[in-house]
Parts: C-alpha cells; sequence; structure tokens
C-alpha cells in the first residue's frame, strides 16, 4: 500500500519549487523597452530654408536595434507655410536606395519643436540572416521641391562637431556641425539571464548595503552588547554579589565614555547651504555648475553636494572637479562617478585626502557630463531666490549667478583638535560661569554618570523579571 504521507509531504515542496521556477520566469522578462537617445542637442545655428533642390540631412550611427524613429527639431520662422515636404532615410551616404520616405505636410509643424518621424523596425535582411540596426551607419535628410523661399521650413543646428557618430550632410557633402535630433528604439520584450541576474543583484546590493550602514552597525552592536551583558550578569548573579552593582556601572560607565568619545571622532560636516527651492537643470555637454566657498575648517576632505536624477537611473560619468579660488593651476582633485551610483534627491560626498591647512581659504568646486545627454543627466538642487551662503556664489558656465548650490563641507579634525573646537562653540558669546569650558566637561561627566546608573537600574529590573520568570516556570504542577 502507498505511503499516503509520503505524497502529502511531496505536494508542498513541488509547490515551493512551482513558486520559484515562476519567480524566476517573470524576474527575467523585461517589458517592452522603447529606447530614446538624444543624439544631439545642442542648437545655435538654424541651417536655412529648405526648398528647391536644397537637401539638409544628417549622418549617424544607431545605438541600439530596431531603429523605429527618428525625432528633428525644426523651425517654422514663426509662420504657418504651406505645401510638403519630404523624409527619407538611407543606409548610408552611397546608398541609391530609400529605406525609408514619408511625405509630411507642413502645416503639421510647430515652431521650434520636435518633430517626430515613425516608421517600422529596422530589420536588413542578408540571405536568412537578420541583421540589426545597431552600430550600422544611417543617413537621413528632408527635401521639399516645391518649396519656395518665405514658404519653407528650416532645422537647428549645432555650428561645431559635438556628434561623434556623424555629420551634417548639405546637398550631399559633409558639412561643419550636426543637426537636432534623437533617435528611438523598440526593442519590445526580452526574456535573460542578464535581466534575472541584474535584478536579484539589486535586491543583494540592498542587503549589502544595509549592513554598511553606520546606524544599522550601532543598533546591532547595542542590540548584542546589551544581550550579552544581561546573559552574564544572570548566569554569575553578579547583582546578588558584593560589589555586583558597582561593577555593572563601571562597565556601563566605561561604555558610555567609549561611545562619546567615538561620537567625537567623526569628521564635521558643515551645511554650508540647505535651502533648495529650484534645480540648474540637466548637466550635459559643455555644461558645467559649480559653487565657491571658504573652508570653516582645516582638513577640508569632502564635499557633500544635493543632486537630483529625475528618478531614473541615469547611464553615464559625472565628474567632480576642485579648485583652489583664483587658481589657474590643475585641479586639487577630480573625482569620476558613474551616475547608476547616484541616488534621487540625496547629498552624494565626494572624498579626497585632507587639505591641510585649508581653513578660512576659499576653494571652487564644479562638477560637469560632456558625455551626458538631455533625459539622461542629473541636476543639482540650488536655492536662486536669494543669497543665503555669503561666502560664495553659484557659477554655471563661468558666469555668477543669483543663490547658490545646496552643499556640504566635511572636515577630519583631530580629537584633541575637535573637543576644543566643540568648547569654543559652546562657550561663545555667553555670560559666566557658561562660558567656562571647565562648566561643560563637569556637565558632561554628570550626564555620563546620571546615565550610568539609569542603565544600570534598568539592567537590575530586567535580570530580576527573567529570573523570577525561570523559576516560575520550574515549579511543578500539583
Amino acid at each position: 500500500m502507498p505511503d499516503i504521507s509520503k505524497k502529502k509531504n511531496i505536494i508542498p515542496i513541488a509547490c515551493i519549487f512551482l513558486i520559484i521556477f515562476i519567480s524566476v520566469f517573470f524576474l527575467s522578462i523585461s517589458p517592452p523597452a522603447i529606447i530614446k537617445v538624444y543624439n544631439q542637442s545642442y542648437n545655435n545655428i538654424p541651417v536655412g530654408e529648405i526648398y528647391g533642390q536644397i537637401k539638409i540631412g544628417q549622418a549617424f550611427k544607431a545605438d541600439h536595434k530596431d531603429l523605429s524613429a527618428i525625432e528633428i527639431l525644426l523651425a517654422t520662422y514663426n509662420r504657418e507655410n504651406k505645401g510638403t515636404f519630404i523624409f527619407r532615410l538611407k543606409e548610408g551616404l552611397e546608398s541609391e536606395d530609400d529605406m525609408v520616405v514619408l511625405p509630411c505636410n507642413m502645416r503639421d509643424i510647430q515652431d521650434n519643436t520636435f518633430y517626430r518621424f515613425s516608421f517600422p523596425k529596422i530589420k536588413n535582411y542578408k540571405g536568412e540572416e537578420i541583421l540589426f540596426s545597431k552600430g550600422k551607419k544611417y543617413y537621413f535628410y528632408l527635401e521639399s521641391p516645391h518649396a519656395e523661399p518665405g514658404n519653407a521650413i528650416t532645422i537647428w543646428s549645432s555650428s561645431e562637431d559635438l556628434y561623434k557618430g556623424g555629420e551634417k550632410i548639405i546637398n550631399g557633402v559633409p558639412s561643419r556641425g550636426d543637426l537636432v535630433f534623437k533617435t528611438e528604439y523598440e526593442l519590445g520584450w526580452s526574456m535573460s539571464f542578464h535581466t534575472l541576474a541584474t535584478r536579484v543583484l539589486d535586491i543583494l546590493s540592498f542587503f549589502l548595503n544595509l549592513f554598511k550602514n553606520q546606524v544599522f552597525h550601532f543598533v546591532i552592536l547595542l542590540t548584542l552588547s546589551l544581550w550579552m551583558l544581561i546573559i552574564l550578569i544572570k548566569k554569575y548573579q553578579i547583582f546578588h554579589r558584593k560589589g555586583g552593582e558597582l561593577l555593572v556601572f563601571g562597565i556601563v560607565f566605561f561604555a558610555l565614555s567609549i561611545w562619546i568619545v567615538l561620537l567625537l571622532m567623526r569628521k564635521i560636516e558643515v551645511y554650508n547651504q540647505f535651502d533648495h527651492t529650484n534645480t540648474v537643470g540637466e548637466i550635459y555637454g559643455p555644461k558645467k555648475v559649480g559653487q565657491t566657498f571658504v573652508a570653516q575648517y582645516d582638513h577640508l576632505t569632502a564635499i557633500e553636494v544635493l543632486i537630483g536624477t529625475y528618478k531614473r537611473k541615469n547611464s553615464d560619468e559625472l565628474i567632480f572637479h576642485l579648485k583652489e579660488q583664483g587658481s589657474n593651476t590643475s585641479d586639487l582633485f577630480q573625482n569620476r562617478v558613474d551616475m547608476p551610483k547616484i541616488k534621487d534627491n540625496r547629498y552624494h560626498r565626494f572624498k579626497f585626502p585632507g587639505i591641510k591647512g585649508s581653513q578660512d581659504r576659499k576653494y571652487f568646486f564644479y562638477l560637469e557630463a560632456p558625455n551626458a545627454r538631455p533625459e539622461n543627466a542629473i541636476t543639482i538642487w540650488c536655492n536662486d531666490q536669494e543669497d543665503k551662503y555669503r561666502e560664495g556664489v553659484k557659477i554655471i558656465n563661468d558666469q555668477e549667478l543669483e543663490g547658490d548650490l545646496a552643499f556640504k563641507t566635511v572636515y577630519s579634525v583631530g580629537l584633541g583638535e575637535k573637543i576644543g573646537l566643540f568648547l569654543g562653540e559652546i562657550t561663545r558669546n555667553k555670560p559666566s560661569p557658561l562660558n567656562e569650558k571647565s562648566f561643560y566637561v563637569g556637565l558632561i561627566t554628570l550626564l555620563v554618570i546620571t546615565g550610568s546608573l539609569f542603565l544600570t537600574h534598568m539592567l537590575r529590573v530586567i535580570v530580576e523579571t527573567r529570573t523570577a520568570e525561570g523559576k516560575t516556570r520550574q515549579i511543578p504542577k500539583s
């Protein structure tokens, strides 16, 4: 006769494995992905009216597979033009065949706005092999054979060669500068172990970062220390021994004293300017955003800046520079940070070796992201309504502007010097005896003693309560 109990045990195990399998399957499926790339966003000059035999285009390299749309920044000269224009997409400048031909009405264009040209996903076939668009060179251009001067559109462009993947093409000839355009890729659904691994690593990263958190360490250490102390006190009945309560008081007093010393050993953090009413906008291309400031203490060792990511994970590199103000020499310090590591609306710390003699000296830091693009860039919070930080100014692209960035400075000061600074701060401009350092030393000592007495009493209550509960459980029932 089959063992029914074994079959019952197999069912929940099978259900657990089924749940794990389904979870892994859904974790490894990515939702339909549409990627937009701002290939070239800087605009300072239009290409002129497009009419007659004029053809204005751009060569570019596809960043991903499944190219499905191109957006171009068009202008109408603030008028309603009539007629049609044509968008053409070719595989390279030398190709004679059009891959896409889209006739469009000039009335549909809004002035100084991106116009979208959508088409079926680009897939080229070479025999039975599918050749995707990623990494391939393409060329698009606009023409309007029946348009005339005064009744034609134009395209915004940059006068410099900022886009490295191609060049602006005028009437079939490469020209200086690049058009302002975006490309879009419709990647669709995908299932991959890479996606699964990334998400599992994100979960593991959360727990690893939790263990790196100093507050978490402190709570765990405090809990374990108290738990072990209670076990030792109960096991050896320390409170019932001669001088036991004094011994526990000494242990607690020593622990509190060490804790205060550790607090004093922490780096000094100064909120130079914390009010934030706005952001400086996305930082990309040639844009540089910085702040001048005066170091408040010696051994300046870090600067924290309140950064925003627009609630997205941007994928490029942010560069931090620190200079001494008024110096044309190279950076005192430079740090490169991967943008995915930056958290939204949080202070990000840029650390560097402590600068000796930094107190009262003027410095300048700035951030840039030359390879970032719109909608794939970070920003910095600032106060642009009033100048609250008097010791420095906000600087964008070498121009001093109203307001200041939201930032902190961090100083690595020795224990003795830090105690002196602490006592100096709390005694400044106070009447006697509040202006005496010895008064606060005595006050802190009294605080540690009373705190130790209170904790010793609480430990005694906890131990005696647990001991009484243990004895109650040991009484046999009649």
